[in-house]
């Protein structure tokens, strides 16, 4: 791994654990394998934060590689669809946990990047499974009356919610295992979305 990917990953496991202001950059080098007090970080960063920018630009680019993956989940099966893209999306959200604590912990210090994460990182999830939808009613696969993008808004953000409420309280909402919940979402989401046999 290049000098300058070490740096990033070390400090986004630093900052995530000691926030932005308990992180030094003796302590990114020593994480990243380079000498403390070298300076050898100033090479790649010309700051700690412009560090922290790169650790936000890395997550948003994961997300936006998960958005543009997402067809290759879609198939005429709309339940093993949706299935897919809930186990797609808990795997995202644990691999965005460390950016998710950092803009918990340091979002309000940084505002800008937190709302260009908001905006290229977390709404584009949104819009792209809304946009799905919007296919699956033109193809008659999903129900014409369902409002997409509220229906997005409520289906993405209960993942969020639950992922989200397992990292902050240390266990899952009612203790429900993430299969079970995987199991009921996609339960919850096809009868909201099939056509209905009268329709």
């Amino acid at each position: 791994m290049a000098a300058k990917d070490r740096i990033v990953e070390a400090a986004s496991e630093l900052f995530v654990a000691q926030g932005f202001a308990g992180t030094t950059v003796a302590d990114v080098q020593t994480a990243a394998g380079l000498t403390a007090g070298s300076g050898a970080l100033y090479k790649h960063f010309s700051s700690k934060e412009e560090l922290f920018a790169a650790c936000v630009e890395r997550a948003i680019a994961g997300n936006e590689l998960h958005v543009e993956t997402g067809d290759n989940l879609v198939n005429d099966d709309l339940r093993a669809t949706l299935r897919a893209m809930a186990v797609a999306g808990f795997g995202t959200l644990r691999s965005q946990r460390p950016l998710m604590r950092m803009l918990f912990h340091d979002g309000e210090r940084f505002p800008t990047l937190r709302d260009r994460f908001r905006d290229e990182g977390v709404q584009p999830t949104y819009a792209a499974f809304a946009a799905w939808m919007r296919g699956e009613q033109a193809a008659g696969r999903v129900a014409p009356d369902v409002d997409a993008r509220a229906a997005a808004a409520v289906l993405i953000g209960s993942v969020v919610a639950y992922e989200f409420t397992k990292n902050l309280v240390g266990e899952p909402p009612a203790k429900v295992s993430e299969k079970r919940f995987i199991d009921t979402w996609v339960a919850t989401a096809a009868q909201l979305l099939e056509v209905r046999p009268d329709a």
